[in-house]
């Protein structure tokens, strides 16, 4: 089976950092595209989009 044993996290070390990195950055990436959508939404009122006679 696998077994997770010190030969294997000596041989994760060097890559720990690089990889907290970048999750943070694609996470950091991902969230400021999701609110930076938000934002450009909610400023959107359609005042210029005639709206129809009540019937």
């Amino acid at each position: 089976g696998y077994r997770f044993n010190n030969s294997i996290e000596r041989g994760r070390q060097p890559y720990a950092i690089k990889n907290v990195a970048t999750a943070f950055g694609l996470v950091g990436l991902c969230a400021s595209v999701y609110f930076y959508s938000l934002y450009a939404v909610k400023q959107e009122d359609y005042s210029d989009v005639p709206m129809p006679a009540m019937p």
